[in-house]
């Protein structure tokens, strides 16, 4: 992603760092984006409080997030681990309020807020499902499960937000 950015815009400055300790002096940045990361964490409120150091008054803050099917419950994450083994990315469905109890005491305003839904279908109702699900040395994909009853999987998803994007603007300007 990173990439992009930087071959979008030359002249820009990209850093990356975790995000409860970003590598930015305070009040430095006039735009943070956090794309896909903060389902990942436990707890929003550090991570914001992060973001309004490093952001000038007036600056701009872009959150996009994955949002789940049934509210708290998260579709496991699988990913590798260094020894080759897999295992499963810790993950967070929110609410709406959630970011708002988070954001609003940090002097973020809210400039805009969108949930653009799943497309529909989402499986192909005449797909075919894998002979079997489950690859070779691999932990078991859930995503895979969906192709074998379609018609579940579209009326389960039918008109659910894919993701939440948050525009928020820090106040002082």
């Amino acid at each position: 992603m990173l990439a992009i950015a930087r071959a979008k815009i030359p002249g820009g400055e990209f850093r990356e760092g975790d995000l409860h300790d970003l590598p930015v002096p305070d009040q430095h940045v006039d735009v943070v984006v956090c794309a896909l990361a903060l389902t990942h964490v436990p707890e929003l409120a550090p991570v914001l409080t992060e973001f309004v150091r490093v952001l000038r008054p007036g600056g701009h803050l872009v959150i996009s997030d994955s949002r789940g099917l049934l509210g708290y419950i998260g579709s496991p994450v699988i990913k590798a681990d260094p020894d080759g083994s897999f295992g499963y990315l810790p993950h967070w469905n929110r609410l709406t309020s959630d970011y708002l109890v988070a954001a609003l005491p940090l002097g973020l305003q809210v400039r805009r807020c969108a949930e653009p839904r799943r497309p529909y279908p989402l499986i192909d109702p005449n797909v075919r499902p894998p002979a079997d699900p489950v690859a070779a040395n691999q932990p078991p994909d859930i995503w895979s499960l969906h192709s074998w009853c379609p018609a579940a999987t579209n009326a389960a998803y039918r008109d659910n937000p894919a993701a939440i994007i948050w525009h928020f603007q820090l106040g002082g300007y």
